[in-house]
């Protein structure tokens, strides 16, 4: 019995350190993009068109996920593994192929980890389940900034990559390890739905969906137009760390047990409210000095949005949906941002996609949390 509790337990480890794994994938594009740019002699839109591809992928990696959650979040960060290490090789034409691939494996491994946790837990610890597990996510992002930076100081982008990969590889390898036969939640039934309206589900996935987004365009492009405002690296870097950090407090402090006033629908409207605030400043960004506090008031606003919609529905909807939403958010607005910023000549005009975002957070925001109170 005891052996069968440590070996849960080495699994559980093992799930969420590869989570923290998955947040360095993500960020790590964001904060290397504009080394990418420059090595691979890319304008903003073809930038863009590469982000789009990596989280496209995303969506089309939770679309495969079925069946075996374990077995298919190892395969996902094997699969990351083959494509960190296709970009460290590939130039012109492969580089699509190789970014679709990179947000498939990540696309998988994350929606599956996520299921996997969000099964182990009682229906009433869903959402401090959901945000400890997005809290991991978000260590990762956090350090991807500052990681990349030091390594691009000293090396290339081909061994950023490759480095990538051998971390993705040990991770794939330790979950196979460490796997349970935990039938139990691998094949768990779907969850008794509670007495919500239909259209309840199409907002709540476009609420995720806009709350990705916002993450991914933002993370994605911040070090980019930082560096170009306030004309110096370290500043830029330093603006993407504070996004990071913001999303990891804020995730932190949604974490805890003792702190349940922290899910009052009054909280989730002013973090709603502090989202909308941090856009705008970034585009407007009268000083340069203020790029890094409204990317941590961002940060912070965003933070515990996106669990908070997985917390919702995946104990009343057992399906994927709400990822395949969350992914095809994740990969329009980064490209859309990065389209309109080679149309129009500014990276600051380019961010007006995410402004225009903002309003659709802000609408399903408020009506899933009136919908939810009226049935409760």
């Amino acid at each position: 019995m005891r052996a069968s509790l440590n070996t849960v337990a080495l699994n559980t480890i093992a799930l969420r350190a590869a989570f923290v794994l998955t947040g360095v994938g993500v960020a790590v594009l964001g904060a290397a993009l504009p080394a990418m740019l420059a090595e691979w002699n890319l304008s903003d839109r073809g930038g863009g068109s590469l982000l789009l591809s990596s989280f496209a992928g995303s969506t089309l990696g939770a679309l495969l996920v079925r069946g075996k959650l374990h077995l298919l979040a190892s395969l996902g960060l094997a699969a990351t593994a083959v494509a960190a290490t296709l970009l460290a090789e590939s130039k012109g034409a492969m580089l699509h192929p190789a970014f679709l691939l990179y947000g498939t494996g990540l696309g998988v491994a994350m929606t599956a980890i996520s299921l996997l946790r969000s099964r182990a837990v009682p229906r009433a610890d869903s959402n401090l389940e959901m945000n400890r597990l997005n809290l991991l996510w978000a260590l990762g992002a956090c350090f991807a900034p500052a990681m990349a930076l030091r390594s691009l100081h000293v090396v290339s982008v081909r061994t950023l990559f490759l480095s990538e990969a051998v971390a993705m590889a040990g991770a794939a390898g330790l979950l196979i390890l460490t796997r349970t036969a935990d039938a139990a939640v691998e094949a768990s039934g779907p969850a008794s739905s509670l007495s919500l309206s239909r259209s309840v589900p199409v907002r709540l996935c476009l609420f995720a969906a806009a709350a990705v987004a916002l993450e991914t365009a933002v993370g994605g492009w911040l070090t980019t137009y930082t560096e170009r405002v306030a004309h110096g690296v370290g500043v830029a870097v330093w603006a993407n760390s504070a996004f990071w950090f913001g999303l990891l407090l804020s995730r932190g402090l949604h974490s805890f047990r003792s702190v349940r006033w922290l899910e009052a629908g009054w909280v989730t409207a002013t973090h709603v409210a502090a989202v909308t605030l941090a856009v705008l400043l970034l585009v407007a960004a009268p000083f340069e000095s203020m790029l890094p506090a409204a990317a941590l008031f961002a940060g912070l606003g965003l933070g515990p949005l996106y669990p908070l919609a997985l917390s919702i529905a995946l104990p009343r909807y057992h399906s994927n949906a709400i990822f395949v939403a969350t992914g095809l958010g994740a990969a329009l607005l980064p490209w859309i941002t990065g389209t309109l910023s080679t149309a129009l000549g500014s990276l600051r005009s380019g961010l007006l996609a995410p402004c225009a975002t903002v309003l659709i957070l802000l609408a399903t925001g408020l009506s899933i949390r009136r919908q939810l109170s009226e049935s409760a």
